[in-house]
C-alpha cells in the first residue's frame, strides 16, 4: 500500500513540474496547489486503507462448539428437553454474524439431534478435537444445552446415549466436565452452560483459568420458555448482540453478563439468576461488535 502511494505521489509531482514549466506563473502556482492537494488526498487514502488492513490482521478467529441435546434414550430418568437443539443453533447463528466484525473467521461445529453429528458421547468427544485447530490468540467458546448430573463428586455432561445401570448412571456413558476444559485454550476461552447447577463446575474451571457463563445459581433451574421459544439464557444472549454496546461499539464479556443477568432475572420472575465466573483479564474481552 505504501509503494502505491509513493508511485502515485511521484507521478503527480512529475505532472506538477510539467504544468509549472508550460503554464503562466499564476496558472503554474494554481496547478501546483491542486497537485499538492491531490497528493495529500492520495497519501491519506493509502494510509487509511493500510490502517483498515492492519485492523483486519489484528482480528483473530473464533472457534465455537455448540452441543444441544433434546432427546435422551433413558428419558424415564431425565425428561426430554424442548429447545436445547434450537438454542445451540441460535448461539452459532448469533456468533456467525460476527464474521468480519469482531473476528476474521468464525469456525463452528454443531452437535445436536438434528445435525450431521448427533450428540452421542463418542461424537461429542470426537467433536472436541475441532477445537485443537485454534491458535493461541483465537477465541474459543463451548456452548452446552443439555442435562447434567453430579455423581460421586464429578460434574458430568449427559449426552443422548447416557446409560442408567442399576442405581446410577454409567460414568463410561457420560462426559466429565474436566475433559471439555482440557481441549480449550485458557487465554480467550468461554464455556456457556445452559444446564442445571452449573456453579458446580466453577472449581474445575478455577484450575484451568477459563471463564464460565452459567444459566442459573445453585438450587435453581435453567428454564425453557415456550413463550420465548428457547432457553432463557440463550434468548438473552441473542438479544444482547443488538442491545448491548459501549462507547466503542463493542460487546465485552462483562457487558454480555450484565445484560444476560438482568434480562433472565426479569423473564423468569426472579426465579433464575445467571452467573459469570471469569479470570479478571477475561471481563474486558471483546466477544462481539454491535451491528
Amino acid at each position: 500500500m505504501k509503494k502505491i502511494a509513493i508511485i502515485l505521489t511521484l507521478c503527480l509531482v512529475i505532472v506538477s513540474l510539467i504544468a509549472c514549466n508550460s503554464a503562466p506563473p499564476a496558472a503554474a502556482e494554481q496547478a501546483a496547489e491542486q497537485v499538492a492537494e491531490r497528493t495529500g488526498q492520495a497519501a491519506q487514502q493509502a494510509v487509511s486503507q493500510q490502517t483498515a488492513a492492519q485492523q483486519d490482521n489484528d482480528k483473530n478467529d473464533l472457534w465455537i462448539l455448540a452441543v444441544g441435546v433434546n432427546q435422551y434414550q433413558n428419558n424415564q430418568y431425565y425428561p426430554n428437553l424442548s429447545f436445547a437443539v434450537s438454542d445451540a443453533k441460535n448461539i452459532i447463528g448469533a456468533f456467525q454474524s460476527q464474521r468480519g466484525n469482531a473476528y476474521n473467521n468464525v469456525n463452528t461445529l454443531l452437535i445436536a439431534d438434528s445435525a450431521d453429528k448427533r450428540p452421542t458421547r463418542d461424537n461429542i468427544y470426537s467433536g472436541m478435537d475441532f477445537l485443537m485447530d485454534a491458535q493461541p490468540n483465537d477465541t474459543v467458546i463451548v456452548f452446552i444445552a443439555s442435562h447434567r448430573i453430579i455423581q460421586d463428586g464429578v460434574y458430568y455432561i449427559m449426552p443422548s446415549d447416557s446409560r442408567y445401570v442399576r442405581d446410577s448412571f454409567d460414568p463410561a456413558s457420560m462426559i466429565p466436565f474436566d475433559d471439555i476444559l482440557k481441549m480449550m485454550l485458557p487465554s480467550k476461552a468461554l464455556v456457556i452452560l445452559d444446564t442445571h447447577a452449573p456453579e458446580s463446575a466453577i472449581e474445575i474451571a478455577n484450575e484451568k483459568n477459563i471463564a464460565i457463563l452459567g444459566a442459573c445459581a445453585v438450587n435453581e433451574q435453567a428454564r425453557e420458555s415456550h413463550d420465548y421459544a428457547g432457553g432463557l439464557l440463550t434468548i438473552s444472549i441473542m438479544e444482547a448482540f443488538s442491545s448491548v454496546v459501549n462507547s466503542e461499539n463493542q460487546i465485552t464479556l462483562g457487558d454480555l453478563y450484565t445484560y444476560v443477568r438482568n434480562r433472565v432475572n426479569f423473564m423468569s420472575g426472579n426465579a433464575q439468576n445467571p452467573f459469570l465466573h471469569a479470570p479478571s483479564h477475561s471481563i474486558h474481552t471483546v466477544i462481539g461488535l454491535r451491528q
